[in-house]
């Protein structure tokens, strides 16, 4: 029963990271998963003395707040200020990153977080980790409900807008000359990134969730050729790196997340060098 929370924490997060890396790849912000992912912090500590829980309500909303206006600053100081993307990008995330750790170490012992659990998440803990509401809410765990609502929030935003995110992922311009708002796709893109982020940070921690987001994506664009094969391959490197990263770390007694995301990295490899061909023949690029 534990191994099969774990798993289907982590297969949710493979589902969401599928679908966001996959825009955000093909957009080339694939690395705004890594500002995100850091500038998840600074909201986690201070949701935290809210709630006094890392899994709370309060807690998810303010690192989703703190994780989704790092990226929104990113893109005003590169449209708006003239400040290079990847500059940006390095100022935002180092800096509401750091600012995270000072609150850390200055609030000490008042905060249920250290260094291991912000790089490389609990992961193994998660079927511990319960509610206590005495209600239907306590037959799985706090961090696999959170998975389960976010993952819902991906499924209706498809259900909903998926047309309009096909024609934004490949064709921006386009999109705006056919009446669609390419400033709220993308907005609502990066805040449904954003939570994914916040509850797969508590399993996975900051770095390997932005491995999450971004090898199964770049696996799947080395291989597919079409938008749909693109994202069903990304589901199937994730759901594929969890299994045999998990079986990997069980029977060598490692930590289960950066065994399943080095099994990401060792898909991403294998495709890189086995399509690195096809690729070059390909027209099947990222938009700007």
């Amino acid at each position: 029963m534990m191994t099969f929370l774990i798993l289907a924490t982590a297969g949710l997060l493979a589902f969401q990271a599928a679908l966001g890396g996959s825009f955000l790849l093909l957009r080339r912000s694939a690395m705004l998963t890594d500002a995100m992912a850091h500038s998840v912090l600074p909201g986690l500590v201070i949701g935290y003395l809210f709630s006094g829980s890392r899994s709370g309500p309060e807690v998810i909303l303010f690192a989703a707040a703190s994780s989704f206006s790092s990226a929104y600053l990113i893109d005003y100081l590169n449209k708006f200020a003239g400040i290079w993307f990847e500059a940006s990008t390095g100022f935002v995330f180092t800096s509401l990153f750091a600012i995270g750790i000072v609150l850390i170490t200055t609030l000490g012992g008042n905060v249920d977080l250290d260094a291991d659990c912000v790089l490389y998440g609990e992961l193994l803990y998660v079927p511990f980790r319960y509610s206590s509401t005495h209600s239907w809410y306590d037959a799985l765990p706090l961090p696999l409900w959170n998975q389960i609502w976010v993952g819902l929030a991906w499924a209706l935003f498809l259900f909903f807008r998926w047309k309009q995110l096909k024609t934004w992922a490949f064709d921006a311009e386009f999109c705006r000359h056919a009446g669609i708002s390419d400033h709220v796709i993308r907005r609502l893109v990066l805040a449904l990134t954003s939570m994914s982020i916040v509850v797969g940070f508590d399993a996975f921690g900051a770095i390997l969730v932005v491995g999450f987001f971004i090898l199964p994506a770049a696996t799947a664009w080395l291989i597919s050729r079409t938008w749909h094969a693109m994202i069903l391959i990304s589901l199937l490197v994730g759901l594929g790196s969890t299994g045999l990263g998990y079986s990997l770390a069980l029977f060598f007694d490692w930590e289960p997340g950066p065994s399943i995301v080095s099994v990401a990295g060792l898909f991403f490899l294998g495709a890189a060098i086995a399509f690195r061909q096809n690729r070059a023949n390909s027209t099947f690029r990222p938009t700007h």
